[in-house]
Parts: structure tokens; sequence; C-alpha cells
């Protein structure tokens, strides 16, 4: 079995509670038109990242603006988004905000002595030309590369159009806005270091010149947007190649192909009959994707490709894979997860830092799921595909490191005689096998012989004994400390993850109707959304959530309980329908005991020597672990709280 990766999964445990959203090559977007739509109010502003603001603990851009009747209140203000390409961020600010700050999101009281060290940013950037007209919607913001840093003074930054992939320039684009996009595998033995992908088309319209095409974050590949009515197409490994359909190009039929890959297969490669020393080339298109992998089925599963092309010095391009079956246990079907993902760090197409991987296949059978595995993983991690962003809540799971090889000979003691494979084999989870992280517990669990149906067992034909249940063992107690007395929990889902979120509600006083205002805390992400909670009185009239640039006024009165989640309905009339949903009680907010670091549920020298390993950056903290580390309650993790823990249990 493949060692145990603790410190890996540990460093991307830390990396979600501080608010890092991975992402894979797969759901990466490749153009500005596959973003979400800017809604009415706001303009949208890009943002390329200098290589300098990148550090270790500050890896996002945040952006603060004021001027608008919903500034900013705390700096440094929100997280701005991932756009289309590596180091370029956008957010969408109010139209009525006059200056914004771009920043690297980072601030630490204990360092402001070289605050331009460690906390970049920008000079306050106005959003009105010359003429007082509002920046335009689609620009994006560079740092002036001849502003010389110096102590206290923060650079300058010139706007420019944005052409999406990392492009930008003076000129607003002209492009076609009934478009197809086309994929492009530009062979290895076409790549060289004069050329230039390129595509020409000469229906509906003659261009007169071909278009270079789009280069994405996969080597080799490219794309390019046609006109929906052409048919036809070359792609070249030069302009002049593509607009003569000969040379080292291939001119291929693209309709009904679009979203497609096109590869080269070198096998069916024929001399040209027409033109001495040159080839008539061939090959075939294919689902793409979206991370530089390809197949003929609908979703990557049962084979899929990844090469430049077919043939001649390429052969055999499949894929070999495992099947692998899951069981996804009860518990880990919630309001936030109905499917299973599967991760691997090593190996074909590796997930790399896009936790929690891949989406896993649904049976027809519930609760099971199956993935195509590359043969050379050989370790992987199956969880619910919810990422914890503070505190662990009960709805985000994930098994322990799962040796995909073999089992030797006494490994295991369901199969003493060990197992040279677990291709078809189903994983079932066993929640007596379990230990608990800084941020909750990983489970553990076997294979099992998959017999299809459901059923499963530890023979390699179906025998007398046969399970079809879910999950082995007992489930651990998952329900958290309720609230204070007289309050109660509110939860909310948003599918747009926009923070913060605030929750306005209405409590009487001696007689009289008053407003409070609280800010809501996230705590899990996942493809449903951000789930964020507040604990109110529970005495309340009404409430209702808003953004700080989005005010929704429509207010809530019923269902008003404790543990009672809320999330946007239809928008109808300017006002919300707001759904509400009851939820059970295994989502109160769990309590942490202060300097309990190593959270075990009790403060001891121990809790101590982790928080000066964590202070020496031998060691990781976060979550709970983290905010109970924080023992004397100043803001923040220093040698004050091990001094202070060890003072308290001499004094115990």
């Amino acid at each position: 079995m493949k060692r145990y990766i603790s410190l890996i999964l540990s460093i991307l445990i830390i990396f979600s509670a501080l608010g890092v959203t991975f992402v894979s090559a797969e759901d990466k977007s490749e153009s500005l038109a596959s973003l979400p739509e800017v809604k009415d109010g706001f303009n949208r502003y890009f943002f390329l990242l200098p290589e300098d603001w990148f550090w270790d603990e500050s890896n996002v851009v945040g952006i603060y603006w004021q001027g608008s009747d919903t500034p900013c209140e705390v700096w440094p203000g929100f997280e701005a988004h991932k756009a289309d390409t590596e180091d370029v961020y956008y957010y969408d600010v109010p139209v009525d905000a006059e200056t914004i700050i771009w920043n690297n999101h980072y601030i630490n009281s204990e360092i402001d002595y070289d605050i331009s060290r460690y906390n970049k940013r920008t000079d306050w950037l106005t959003l009105k030309n010359t003429q007082g007209q509002v920046i335009p919607s689609g620009m994006i913001a560079t740092v002036d590369p001849d502003w010389e840093e110096e102590r206290g003074t923060y650079p300058t930054c010139d706007w420019y159009c944005y052409y999406g992939n990392g492009e930008y320039g003076n000129e607003h684009t002209n492009k076609e806005e009934n478009t197809y996009r086309y994929y492009f595998y530009l062979p290895e033995q076409w790549d060289t270091e004069d050329s230039q992908a390129a595509v020409y088309w000469w229906y509906p319209t003659d261009l007169g010149d071909s278009v270079l095409a789009e280069k994405t974050n996969i080597d080799g590949l490219y794309y390019c947007d046609v006109p929906q009515k052409a048919t036809f197409l070359c792609f070249g490994n030069s302009k002049e190649a593509a607009l003569k359909s000969k040379g080292e190009s291939v001119y291929v039929e693209c309709k009904y192909q679009r979203g497609k890959v096109f590869v080269i297969d070198f096998d069916k490669t024929t001399p040209s009959n027409e033109f001495a020393n040159e080839y008539v080339y061939s090959g075939s298109w294919y689902i793409y994707y979206g991370d530089g992998t390809f197949g003929v089925t609908e979703r990557k599963g049962d084979k899929f490709y990844s090469c430049r092309s077919f043939g001649g010095d390429n052969p055999a391009p499949v894929i070999e894979t495992n099947r692998y079956y899951f069981y996804m246990p009860e518990e880990w079907d919630n309001i936030m997860s109905s499917t299973l993902h599967i991760y691997w760090w090593e190996g074909t197409n590796h997930c790399g830092s896009f936790w929690p991987g891949y989406e896993a296949n649904p049976t027809t059978t519930k609760g099971l799921f199956y993935y195509d595995v590359p043969k050379d993983v050989t370790s992987i991690i199956i969880n619910n595909g919810v990422t914890r962003i503070s505190s662990p809540v009960g709805i985000d799971f994930q098994s322990k490191n799962i040796g995909t090889e073999y089992y030797e000979p006494g490994e295991s003691e369901l199969y003493p005689d060990g197992l040279e494979s677990f291709d078809n084999m189903v994983y079932v989870i066993n929640f007596d096998d379990m230990y608990y992280e800084l941020e909750g517990p990983v489970i553990g669990g076997d294979w099992y012989y998959y017999y299809g149906d459901g059923e499963y067992g530890t023979t390699p034909q179906k025998g007398d004994v046969v399970y079809s249940n879910r999950q082995i063992g007992t489930p651990p107690n998952y329900k958290r400390t309720a609230p204070e007395e007289n309050e109660m929990t509110l939860f909310f889902l948003d599918s747009v993850e926009r923070t913060p979120v605030y929750v306005i509600y209405t409590v009487n006083e001696d007689g009289k109707d008053k407003s409070a205002t609280t800010i809501l805390t996230s705590i899990a992400r996942s493809d449903k959304g951000l789930l964020s909670y507040a604990i109110v009185p529970e005495d309340i009239k009404d409430v209702y959530f808003f953004y700080n640039e989005d005010v929704k006024t429509h207010y809530i009165k019923k269902n008003l309980v404790h543990n009672a989640m809320f999330s946007f309905g239809t928008f109808v009339n300017g006002k919300y329908d707001y759904k509400s949903t009851l939820l059970t009680e295994d989502l109160d907010i769990i309590e942490f005991i202060s300097g309990d670091s190593d959270q075990n549920g009790k403060v001891t020298i121990q809790d101590a020597t982790l928080i000066q390993k964590y202070l020496a950056k031998k060691t990781l903290l976060g979550g709970k672990g983290l905010q109970a580390a924080d023992f004397n309650k100043d803001g923040k993790v220093t040698v004050k709280d091990a001094t202070a823990i060890q003072k308290y249990l001499a004094k115990s």
C-alpha cells in the first residue's frame, strides 16, 4: 500500500480553511463567455496580479471601494474571483462606486513596519475617465511597470480593454458574437520555434487572411471561435499554412462539432497528389473534457485520451484505467452534496491543487458511484465534494488515503493471501476505522468484490455471504453544541457565493421594534453554493439577508426556528421569494475549548508545544484549532498564547 500522506492532506485542508478555492484545469474558464453574467447595476473589472504580490500567505486578490451606497466596511474588502487565465482576477463593482483599490488580501498588524514588503496594494484607482464617464465594464487594471516601489508608496495602474486569456490592449474587440468554439491539438511535429496555430474558413465570409488561434493553458492545445454558419475550416501551424490548406495544416468539416477537439492521426496521413513533398493529413473530432483530455463518450469515463496526435511516433494514445466503485454513506449525502468526488495527487491527470478532485459517475444503484482511474495512480481519496471553510459542521467528509495497487499477503485481514488488483471492485467506508484531524474525521474502509446491482462480498464470485449496505460500522454522533439559551442558529445557502452576507432582524425592546445586523460566518462550500450561519435572538420577529453590494428587501416572517436554512428562490417584482428548509441538529455549530489547539477536547502541555511549532512554521494550524490557539483572546496567535497556557496549567 502507498504510504499515507497526511501532511499533504493537512495542507489541502488548511488551504480550504483559509478560504482558498482550488480549481482544476477542467474547471478553468478558457473564455470570458464562460464567466457568470454581469448583473444590472454592476460593472466587471479585471486585475492582473503582479508576480511579486504573490507569496505564501497571500495568494488571492482583494478589492476595496468607496463612493458607493454600499461601500466596503472592512479592509481589505472582498476576495476577487479567478478569471480565465493565470494571475487574472475580476470582481463586479456597483456602478456608483467612484474609486477602488486592488490588494493582495493580506493584512497583519505585526509587520506594518515594512508594509510594502507583504501588504501589496495599488493606489486609489478612479472609475471615471477625464470626461467624467464611468470606466466601462470589462476593463483590466495593470500595474504601471515604471513605478518605483518605495516605503509607504503604492503603484498606479493603467486601464486597458480586456480580451480574455490574459490578453489586453487599447482597442475594443470586434469579435463575431454568433460563433462556435472549436479546439485543436497542434501535433508535436508541427510545433516549432516559429509555429503559430492558425485557422481559416471560407464560408459565410471570406476572411482574406487566416486568424491566429487562442492558446489554452494545456500544452499544444488551441481553440478558435468560428462563425456558426461555417461548415469547413483549416488549421495549421502558421497563418500561411492555414490559408493555403497545404504544408503543415489540415482541412476538416466542423459542422456539428462545436466544443469538440480535433486530433490528427498520422497513420492516416497520405502524400499529396497536388503538391510535392507535402501530405494530406486526417484525424477525428472527439468530445473535449476540459482538462486536456478527450474521448468518445459524453462524460469522461470508460476510455479517454491525453495526447497531441495519433500514429507515427505517438502510438497507443489510450490511457489505461481501472474502474473503481464507491458506496457513498448516507451521512455524506446532505444539503451540500449529492455526489462523490475522487482526488489523486500523482499519476496521469492528477488533481494537483484542485480539491476535491473529479466528480464520480453515478450508477443506477442509490448511493453507488464509479470512476475510471489511470492505472499509474497508486492512491486516491474519496470525498463528498464539500470544502470546509472554517468550523466543521458534519457535512463535509473524506476517506483516508486509499491504496489502489494491490494487497501484499498478510496486509489485509479480509484477503490474507493478498490481491493483485482492485479493478472493478467497490470501496466501502468503515466508520469503525476512523481518526480525527484538526478539521474533522478521516474515515477508512476496504475493497470488496463487486457483483453488480449494488451487491458485494469478499469472494471473487457471488457466494453465501453478500452485502448491500452503504457502509460498515456505526457512524459517529455528529451532533454539535446548541446555541446559548434564548438564541437560535439560522443558515443561508447562496449559490452565487458573494461575501460577506449580512442578516438584519427585528427585535422588540421596551415595547419598540428595533433593527440589528449580524454578519454571517461561512462554513462550507460545494457545487450547491456557499453555506453560512448566524446566531440570533430566539424572539426575533422577522429577518432578511443581504450582500454588501446587493440589498434584498423581502422580509422573512415564517419558519424562523432553530436550524432553519434559507436560500433565494424566484425574483419577482424586485424581491426574492426565499426558500426555507429545516435542517437536522447535526448542523449546529461546534464549540471549541480555548487553548485546545490540537482539538482533543482538553488543554494540555501538548497544546502549548503545538503553538510553538506552528509559530516556528514546523506544523500547521487551521479552523477551530487555530481559533483555540488564541488563548489570551488578543486576536492573533503568538508565543504569548503558549506561555499563557503553560502558566494556566501550572496553576491547575
